[in-house]
């Protein structure tokens, strides 16, 4: 569901919508991008709007990408525009604004990658067909118990515990970038761009349990809402969220290996489980909940005990749990590297992203993408002329 936008704004190749995706990508609305770069809010939606055909000057378009902190060049690359939905934990109306920026990070994230994959062979996309268009609706969660046992299944990573979480994402083709999100009620986003899924994690998210749980759960997404777009997700937000939060519990702790190592359904025999399973001891009384291996009173009184131990947001063992980051994009650059500073080059331009924006997004080393050191020749002076004249005589 991808259309591929070409020339237009009167043949200028200006690209409209990628002014409103750099301008969303930093928070701004239409008359403070216009404040700050000294025009009218008109301005500004006149080139917003794909009907004007109406391009900015050169020296606006300087001010434009100064701005926006974006090349010159982004605002003329066509543009991807996708029906497909970007999923969202939290879809209040105050959020609107967090949310639009975190859609475009992710599609800033996608441009790295689409930049990137034309020069360096990523991984397939190995992500089976497990669930048809619009069947989200009717899946139970028995259902979706089923299907993360079978993409376990399916990736032969058996029923133990998940130690790299990031690595089996990555290897089979999802493309995965952490960022700070601004707001705290965002954990991550993730979306399909034609046949690649990506998803966006939030930085600040600094436990380990608590990132790998946010992977699974846009992995979840990834897997059980492929073809949904943005007015399903608009319609059945609350039931999509659950469900990628039941395939996240689920996938990193499948029913019977899970239910097999609980001895004992003590609040300390759970938190001692956290170090294998790496996954938080509030999940685990979730999942014990959701597995009958506790029934209501049970769960009322673990919950009791966590909350009288004060361990919302601070549990045990949480320092011990390593963060699982990304690799591939910034592993992409590096090879690019390899091949020599006009390749990294060559790709930093086709971005048309800031320097920022892609060390911040792929946490590749800053210096790999300084291209302004001028070569010194390498040239010494001869000390001792004399001496090297007699010697030619």
């Amino acid at each position: 569901s991808m259309l591929k936008r070409g020339l237009n704004a009167a043949g200028s190749g200006f690209v409209p919508e990628r002014l409103t995706l750099a301008r969303l990508a930093r928070g701004l609305k239409q008359n403070e991008l216009a404040n700050s770069i000294d025009r009218s809010p008109a301005a500004i939606s006149k080139w917003e709007n794909d009907d004007y055909k109406h391009a900015p000057s050169k020296d606006d378009l300087t001010l434009l990408a100064g701005a926006l902190d974006v090349q010159p060049s982004w605002f003329f690359k066509s543009i991807n525009v996708t029906e497909n939905a970007s999923f969202f934990r939290s879809l209040r109306s105050e959020l609107q604004s967090a949310r639009d920026r975190v859609s475009a990070k992710l599609i800033f994230v996608h441009e790295i990658f689409d930049s990137l994959s034309s020069r360096i062979e990523f991984p397939e996309v190995d992500i089976p067909h497990l669930v048809e268009p619009d069947e989200y609706k009717s899946l139970t969660f028995e259902q979706v118990d089923k299907i993360a046992d079978r993409l376990r299944e399916y990736w032969g990573i058996g029923e133990d515990p998940i130690d790299d979480l990031m690595t089996i994402i990555e290897n089979c083709g999802v493309i995965v970038a952490d960022d700070y999100l601004v707001s705290a009620k965002l954990d991550g986003v993730s979306s399909w761009f034609d046949d690649r899924p990506v998803i966006l994690l939030a930085k600040d998210k600094d436990t380990g349990v608590r990132r790998r749980f946010d992977a699974a759960h846009e992995l979840g997404h990834i897997v059980l809402h492929r073809y949904v777009t943005k007015k399903q997700l608009e319609a059945d937000w609350r039931l999509i969220e659950d469900q990628a939060m039941a395939f996240a519990a689920a996938f990193l702790l499948p029913a019977s290996t899970f239910a097999h190592s609980v001895h004992d359904t003590s609040l300390d025999a759970i938190a001692n489980l956290k170090p294998i399973w790496k996954v938080s001891i509030g999940a685990m009384i979730m999942r014990l909940k959701t597995l009958s291996l506790i029934d209501d009173s049970e769960s009322k009184n673990l919950w009791k005990y966590y909350s009288y131990r004060q361990w919302r947001g601070n549990e045990p063992h949480d320092n011990e749990i390593e963060l699982e980051s990304p690799l591939n994009l910034a592993s992409a650059i590096d090879m690019l590297s390899e091949d020599g500073v006009l390749e990294v080059r060559d790709f930093f331009e086709s971005s048309g992203l800031s320097v920022n924006d892609i060390v911040s997004l792929t946490g590749v080393d800053q210096s790999l993408l300084s291209f302004n050191r001028k070569s010194t020749p390498k040239l010494k002076l001869v000390k001792n002329h004399s001496a090297l004249s007699a010697a030619n005589d």
